[in-house]
């Protein structure tokens, strides 16, 4: 189970998740502010944002002494209704938030709605099919990103090999990918493993017993070491 929950203060209200890696763990913590915000009871977002997002956000909110998006380049792949476009812009960084031409109406709203005159840098929203003119629409000479972010785009979709293809180009020299996803069925699984081809892979939560969650860092296998990867936070 992963949880918001909404507790009273004297002040204000606080917003607080709530991990349960089993049966008696529990990883409370609380959310800033500005997360807070984005996550109040009377957010859309709330409602239909996904278990995988909030956990890739909940790593963004509570590891950013280790990995600071402060200024970074960012991406975001199947941003959906844009939460981690959103935290990740309220942290500093310079995000790209992409996904399917008719999801873009959506996307827009709730990212402008959530970080409008609240960010160092405005978020730019555009469409990206997987394997689709990549390579024209960021070129690598002038497209160069710190961090690739995805949370729920693994699944029993057809479009495995080309969400390959896209991690495969974007993920350059010293890029990070932080990837959330949940197994569900095979196609999952095959996937992680084709994925370790050309990817270092480092688990960073595993909340399966509860979520059925894990959450990657993976970097590209030809990097010289793989401190590198640790170098780029």
């Amino acid at each position: 189970m992963c949880s918001l929950v909404w507790r009273s203060a004297s002040k204000s209200p606080q917003m607080s998740m709530e991990l349960y890696s089993g049966p008696r763990s529990v990883q409370t913590c609380a959310l800033s502010q500005s997360l807070a915000a984005v996550l109040s009871p009377a957010s859309e977002l709330l409602t239909c944002v996904s278990q995988q997002a909030m956990v890739l956000c909940h790593f963004l909110e509570t590891n950013r002494d280790k990995y600071n998006l402060t200024d970074k380049n960012v991406i975001e792949l199947g941003a959906g209704t844009g939460l981690v476009t959103i935290v990740s812009s309220l942290l500093g960084a310079k995000v790209t938030s992409t996904d399917l031409p008719d999801v873009m109406g959506n996307l827009r709203y709730n990212v402008m709605r959530n970080t409008k005159d609240r960010c160092k840098y405005i978020p730019l929203v555009t469409e990206l099919t997987w394997g689709q003119e990549v390579e024209q629409r960021f070129p690598r000479a002038t497209h160069c990103f710190d961090y690739i972010l995805a949370a729920d785009v693994v699944y029993a979709h057809p479009y495995l090999d080309e969400l390959m293809d896209t991690f495969d180009y974007l993920c350059q020299e010293n890029t990070q990918i932080l990837w959330a996803m949940r197994f569900r069925l095979d196609p999952e699984n095959s996937f992680v493993d084709r994925f370790r081809q050309r990817f270092h892979l480092e688990e960073l939560y595993d909340l399966r017993t509860s979520l059925s969650i894990k959450l990657y860092r993976a970097w590209r296998k030809d990097k010289t070491s793989k401190d590198q990867g640790e170098a780029a936070a």
